[in-house]
């Protein structure tokens, strides 16, 4: 046996010259280490590889050779090394003492070389089974605990799915617990994508990378040939690149070597994603690890399919709360609509009882409920006859006393059942014409009889029919129309109701501006509120966004409004249920605002209007992909969907609402909803 196969030998004796003659002896057959006391060997049997065989002096001065074979035979790591004594001392009773010690052999010098060599031949023979097993126990215990580790992460990684985490913090979560494995080199850095309905891989959470490299992974395209997460979700198995140079993979965590292990989330053939982790430089896996890889990839793809299914389900109850809410509000438009033939009326009196509520401090729950149930104030007007409801000049008594009916036909239409939103709108059906003094219908209820929701109510909807144009008037201008309210506190309304009236003025009058059903003069001044547009926001209002049409720019503050929010939501991971609905508000009031700038363009036979109304339905049909994809897959919803919106509507506002202008260049100039 040669180079570095062959066997070690230990030689101790405190004489050198033995030494030297031991060593020449033996050196051409065995690898040679020597020592000339006993706490030298005791040492370098620690420091160096284990010897495997060791050739041990009997008298030697401060620990004998008795004293060493016992030490050795003591502890664990040392005491299957076979010991061959030697010495001059041949009694019996010497031999027994070696033996007794732990030593396997006993030659006496002077020594006679080929009987050494024999016995150290036979004695490695006889030494070799034992090491062999001890070297598969070894292996064996590495195997188990790398097992074992592999277990205990796995467990570690599927607990997770007990804590309401964010994707970021399962990420975080995730990386940290494959740091902790003492055998396993992985940086804590990565990212995770999950695939939209056309499976693209969206990125919802990173970890340590750069933004350059996060959008170059996010615009990677499955079937694009380029990157290994497209690769990945086309081959739907684990990748792993040694280099972003040795694949050109513009999926790569950074610009130098370092490797990345890509690994598809599924689930069956159901894919749900990518797992991108970043090694260190030079990493190689094995097969094992590459399988341990798999095993974290299907453990968190199970972990994403349970949330994707808590959250679809947020969503799905959201929305399925949104279209009964938006059924709610269109009986109470169904009804208006047969007296105003827009049914914006109910749209902004809602939104005026919610701004007086917030206004006199009720808590957001009855605030947000008054909101939906306000809209059905009117519903009894269903059951009032056209020529009555549509006339144009004042009604005969007897007209009026029909008229007035629609307030208990209401309370007959939304009676019975325990939802308190139908409840909640059934008594302000009921009680929106009582009077603080008692003298409104149907019930004569007067002060704190009539309940708050009629009360407030009462204000909102006044206000806007008195400043709306309807079959027997024309619309009053605001300052009027406050002054009557005003004239009215403690006798027709609440005092106080009006005293928030008064303070919340501004804002009711942006409301006005936002959900106007007429055509908008363009030369008309509307005087800013502030709003979730100005100040320290994503997107805030800018003096250059202005198009010159002050109501026009008002429903952009409020578009720019809506997104702000969404962004809140978003970056606050506030939820995607919270999300759905901010969304479903922002389409909804899109489409309020293109019909409003679609009005005003064709009462002026604007040259641009079929392009805008191309460019509308465009952004109309993505907000509905949005919404379906926020349905598909909750997750997915994130700065992608904002650069979108963001995009669009300031490249809408500054390139083709300003073309506006272009066509709109006189009016008469009207007086100001203002105060």
């Amino acid at each position: 046996m040669t180079g570095s196969n062959q066997q070690a030998l230990l030689i101790v004796d405190d004489q050198v010259e033995n030494l030297r003659v031991l060593s020449g002896l033996l050196k051409r057959h065995y690898r040679i280490q020597a020592a000339t006391s006993g706490e030298e060997a005791l040492k370098l049997v620690l420091v160096a590889p284990l010897p495997d065989l060791i050739l041990l002096d009997v008298m030697m001065p401060d620990l004998d050779g008795y004293q060493v074979c016992e030490r050795l035979k003591a502890e664990p790591q040392t005491r299957d090394i076979p010991i061959i004594f030697l010495t001059a001392r041949t009694h019996p009773e010497d031999e027994a003492r070696g033996f007794a010690a732990g030593a396997a052999d006993y030659v006496a010098k002077p020594i006679h070389p080929p009987l050494l060599l024999a016995r150290v031949r036979a004695q490695l023979a006889l030494a070799e089974p034992l090491h062999k097993a001890r070297r598969e126990l070894d292996v064996s215990e590495f195997e188990r605990r790398r097992l074992w580790d592999r277990q205990q992460a796995l467990l570690a990684i599927s607990r997770t799915a007990l804590r309401e985490l964010t994707l970021p913090q399962y990420l975080n979560e995730i990386l940290d617990i494959l740091a902790a494995i003492p055998w396993f080199a992985i940086e804590r850095c990565g990212m995770l994508f999950l695939v939209n309905r056309r499976q693209e891989p969206i990125l919802v959470a990173q970890r340590g990378m750069e933004d350059v490299q996060c959008c170059q992974c996010v615009r990677v395209r499955p079937g694009s040939g380029v990157g290994a997460c497209g690769q990945v979700l086309v081959q739907r198995r684990a990748l792993f690149c040694p280099s972003q140079r040795a694949l050109e993979d513009r999926c790569s965590t950074r610009s130098d070597e370092t490797g990345c292990y890509h690994l598809p989330l599924m689930e069956g053939e159901q894919v749900y994603g990518v797992l991108a982790l970043r090694a260190p430089l030079g990493r190689e896996p094995g097969a094992d690890e590459m399988a341990f890889m798999a095993d974290v990839a299907y453990t968190l793809a199970s972990l994403i399919r349970r949330r994707l299914a808590e959250e679809t389900l947020r969503v799905s109850q959201v929305e399925t709360q949104m279209a009964r809410n938006e059924a709610i509000r269109r009986l109470g438009v169904a009804a208006e609509f047969r007296d105003t033939e827009t049914g914006f009326h109910v749209l902004r009196m809602s939104r005026y009882a919610r701004v007086l509520a917030q206004a006199l401090g009720c808590d957001e729950t009855f605030c947000e409920l008054l909101e939906l149930a306000a809209p059905m104030h009117d519903v009894g007007k269903i059951g009032i006859d056209d020529a009555i409801l549509k006339k144009p000049g004042k009604l005969t008594d007897d007209e009026f006393t029909i008229m007035k009916t629609h307030t208990t036909l209401g309370g007959l239409i939304l009676e019975g059942g325990d939802d308190p939103l139908i409840r909640l709108a059934r008594e302000i059906a009921l009680t929106h014409h009582e009077k603080w003094n008692g003298q409104g219908y149907p019930q004569g209820l007067a002060g704190v009889a009539i309940p708050l929701s009629g009360r407030i109510c009462a204000v909102a909807d006044v206000f806007d029919a008195l400043t709306m144009e309807r079959p027997y008037k024309r619309p009053w201008p605001v300052e009027k129309a406050v002054a009557l309210i005003e004239a009215g506190g403690g006798t027709d309304f609440d005092a106080e109701i009006v005293a928030a009236f008064r303070e919340r003025l501004p804002e009711l009058v942006a409301i006005k501006a936002r959900y106007r059903d007429d055509v908008i003069d363009p030369r008309e001044i509307l005087l800013m509120t502030r709003s979730e547009a100005d100040g320290d926001v994503w997107l805030p209002w800018r003096p250059e966004y202005s198009i010159g049409i002050t109501v026009i720019d008002e429903h952009h503050r409020y578009l720019l409004g809506w997104i702000n929010r969404i962004y809140d939501i978003i970056n606050d991971n506030a939820g995607t249920a919270q999300i759905a609905s901010a969304l479903f508000a922002l389409e909804q009031y899109a489409r309020i605002h293109f019909q409003a700038e679609e009005r005003l363009m064709a009462a002026h036979q604007s040259a641009g209007l079929e392009r805008h109304r191309i460019e509308h339905r465009s952004f109309e049909t993505e907000l509905r992909e949005w919404r379906a994809e926020l349905a598909h897959n909750p997750f997915i919803a994130g700065m992608e969907m904002l650069d979108y919106l963001r995009t669009w509507l300031l490249n809408h506002i500054l390139m083709e609402d300003k073309r506006i202008l272009e066509t709109l260049s006189h009016t008469t100039l009207i007086v100001p909803d203002a105060v």
